[in-house]
């Protein structure tokens, strides 16, 4: 569990992607469980180096290591429990960690704009939809039903700019951004090259 230290210390909470952390669940879970849980597993599991830290201070944030980077109770309880078990242990979790959040809104009725109204006390302002994507994704992880599948930060419309992809506009798809954009650089039917 989040020492008061802890949250006291921070006035934000995570924002990587929710797949990190899951996918970091899942490997302690049919692996050995190490002693320390830090940058250089993080690296072994595979997680982008560009999210290690966010990674990191979610995992610890949500109680699942203390200061030291050793595992808590809760994790080697997980590290052995059935998928129920699983389940049970990580609600407590997220619903210990994130109180003051369900003091206020209830994942199963409130939508994910009504959830980011409540997230604003927490900084940086500009990763604010990350924090309720991340929050969302582990309620949904542990079986806290949601109203809202969480849903990605809307893009700009003059990000394309910013990014050196000139004045094409992004838009999203289901295609790969790389392919998108050679799809895009092709003549248009019937005009030769």
């Amino acid at each position: 569990m989040v020492t008061e230290s802890i949250k006291e210390k921070f006035d934000n909470r995570p924002y990587p992607p929710p797949s990190n952390v899951i996918s970091v669940l899942q490997r302690l879970r049919t692996r050995n469980l190490p002693e320390r849980i830090d940058t250089e597993y993080l690296r072994d599991a595979a997680v982008p180096e560009g999210t290690i830290a966010r990674t990191l201070f979610a995992i610890r944030f949500i109680g699942l290591i203390n200061e030291s980077n050793e595992p808590s109770e809760p994790l080697k309880s997980i590290h052995t429990s059935t998928a129920e078990e699983y389940q049970k242990i990580l609600s407590g979790l997220i619903r210990e960690s994130y109180k003051d959040i369900f003091n206020v809104v209830d994942p199963s009725k409130d939508s994910q704009d009504r959830i980011l109204n409540i997230f604003r006390r927490y900084k940086p302002a500009s990763q604010r939809n990350r924090m309720v994507i991340f929050f969302l994704g582990m309620c949904r992880e542990a079986g806290i039903p949601t109203l809202d599948i969480p849903k990605a930060r809307p893009m700009l419309e003059n990000s394309a700019s910013k990014r050196g992809r000139g004045s094409i506009p992004i838009k999203e798809s289901d295609t790969n951004p790389a392919l998108d954009g050679l799809i895009r650089s092709l003549p248009k039917p019937g005009k030769c090259l």
